[in-house]
């Protein structure tokens, strides 16, 4: 579109030189006179072709959108922190698997002595996977409790939130959660 423009009006640029062919003039003056007057006309006409050409890059549609992944957690371990009892001011962080509290060495990773009141030789397990906490009771013969003093079903595994407390068989054997 833009050549058809231009080689238009070159061609006009012609008409006074045929003029002068016809009246028996030079036709070196016409051909300078007919540029000179066509200049503005070929200046105006590459500038709105340039500016038709911009046009058609700013209402070009927009590249598609590309989701960027966001960053990954900044992972903060869960730690178990005792409140009273034989691990009162203790913490241990929990890193993925099991903590089973009890007597039992065998089986428990998290151990009381064999005469301690109430604690079963294995009472309850602690279950992490890096995103969530669970508690469930193992059997116990005196309960795992909740902070709100809700005793846990057997068997029956209870999502932990930070700050949250829970007891074996009494106060008196408290953790707390944390993160």
């Amino acid at each position: 579109m833009e050549f058809v423009t231009l080689a238009v009006l070159i061609g006009l640029a012609f008409i006074p030189a045929s003029m002068a062919k016809k009246k028996g003039y030079s036709y070196a003056g016409f051909w300078v006179f007919g540029f000179l007057l066509f200049l503005p006309a070929i200046i105006v006409a590459a500038c709105l072709s340039d500016k038709s050409v911009s046009q058609n890059v700013y209402n070009a549609p927009p590249p598609p959108y590309v989701a960027t992944p966001a960053p990954p957690p900044v992972y903060r371990p869960f730690v178990l922190f005792g409140i009273s009892g034989m691990y009162a001011g203790r913490s241990i962080t929990l890193s993925r698997g099991e903590v089973v509290f009890g007597r039992n060495q065998a089986v428990c990773n998290l151990l009381f002595p064999d005469d301690t009141p109430g604690i079963s030789r294995r009472h309850c397990t602690l279950s992490c996977d890096g995103q969530a906490v669970w508690l469930s009771d193992d059997n116990s013969s005196n309960g795992t409790f909740l902070g709100n003093g809700e005793r846990l079903q057997p068997g029956l595994k209870v999502q932990m939130k930070p700050g949250q407390r829970f007891c074996l068989a009494s106060t008196q054997t408290m953790f707390e959660l944390r993160q």
